[in-house]
C-alpha cells in the first residue's frame, strides 16, 4: 500500500486590486493573500488555493474586486459598475462606512485592512472549496436558466448565464469556464455560429461545449460536430442528464 499523501487539487483565485491603492497598501494586500494561501494548504482539505493579483481596470475579470474608496467617487463607482455587470463580488476599502456601498459588497475600514481581509478570504475560500468548477449557460429562456441554476446549486457548481450570443462571447473572453451549455436558437446569432467562434478563440479552444436544442435530427447533430461541439443534448432539461454531463466534463469529486 502506498504511503503517499492524497493528491490535492490546486485552484487559482484571482483578485483585482484597484491601482489607486498606495504601494504600502498593495504590499499588505499581497502579503495577506499569501498568508491565506498558506493557511489553505495547511488545512486538511482535498483542495488548495493560490492567489493571482491583477491590476484592476474597468471590465477586468477577477474572482473578487478590492476597490479603494479613498479616491474620487467617479473612479471607484466606475469599478463597482464593472463588477456588477460581470457579477463579481466587491470588497470596498475606505476610512469609514460613509460611501455609496452597493448590494453584495463587503466593506473594510482601512485601519483594519490586514486582519479583516484575511478573515474575509479565509471564509471565502472555505465556502469556495466545493464550487471551483464554473459553467456558462447561454439560453434566452428564463425557465431554462432557472432550471440550470437549481441544478448547479445542488451539485455545488458556479453558474454564469447569458441570454444572447454577444453576451456569451464577451463572458467567455473575460472568464475561464470548465463547461459551456449553448442553446441553438438565440435572438442575435445561432448556437452553431457561437460555437464556431469559441472553438477558434484561444481562451475557449479546449472548453467543452454542450449544444442544447429541441431539434434532434441527424443533420443538426452533424452540424454541431462540424463546428466543434462536444455533446448534443435535447430539451426539455433533465436534471439527471445535466448532472451526468457536468460530472463527465468537470470531474466533480
Amino acid at each position: 500500500m502506498s504511503n503517499n499523501p492524497a493528491k490535492k487539487n490546486v485552484s487559482t483565485f484571482s483578485i483585482g486590486v484597484d491601482i489607486s491603492f498606495m504601494s504600502a497598501q498593495r504590499r499588505l494586500i499581497t502579503s495577506v493573500c499569501g498568508l491565506s494561501s498558506t493557511r489553505s494548504r495547511l488545512m486538511k482539505s482535498s483542495s488548495q488555493t493560490t492567489f493571482e493579483i491583477i491590476n484592476l481596470k474597468n471590465h477586468s475579470y477577477a474572482d473578487t474586486y478590492i476597490v479603494n474608496a479613498n479616491q474620487p467617487e467617479k473612479s471607484y463607482l466606475s469599478l463597482i459598475k464593472s463588477a456588477k455587470i460581470l457579477g463579481i463580488p466587491i470588497i470596498i476599502v475606505g476610512d469609514s462606512i460613509q460611501y455609496n456601498i452597493v448590494k453584495d459588497s463587503h466593506f473594510i475600514e482601512l485601519p483594519k485592512l490586514g486582519a479583516s481581509l484575511l478573515k474575509h478570504l479565509d471564509i471565502t475560500l472555505g465556502n469556495r472549496q466545493n464550487t471551483n468548477k464554473r459553467c456558462l449557460v447561454v439560453d434566452d429562456s428564463e425557465l431554462v436558466r432557472t432550471q440550470m441554476k437549481m441544478i448547479f446549486d445542488k451539485i455545488n457548481v458556479k453558474g454564469s448565464f447569458a441570454e444572447n450570443g454577444s453576451d456569451a462571447i464577451l463572458r467567455a473572453q473575460l472568464q475561464n469556464y470548465d463547461l459551456i451549455f449553448l442553446d441553438v436558437m438565440l435572438p442575435d446569432m445561432d448556437g452553431y455560429e457561437i460555437c464556431k467562434v469559441l472553438k477558434k478563440t484561444q481562451r475557449t479552444l479546449n472548453t467543452p461545449i454542450i449544444m442544447l436544442t429541441s431539434k434532434s435530427s441527424p443533420f443538426n447533430r452533424i452540424r454541431g460536430i462540424m463546428v466543434g461541439c462536444d455533446k448534443y443534448l435535447t430539451k426539455p432539461i433533465e436534471t439527471e442528464k445535466i448532472t451526468n454531463v457536468v460530472n463527465e466534463y468537470c470531474n466533480l469529486d
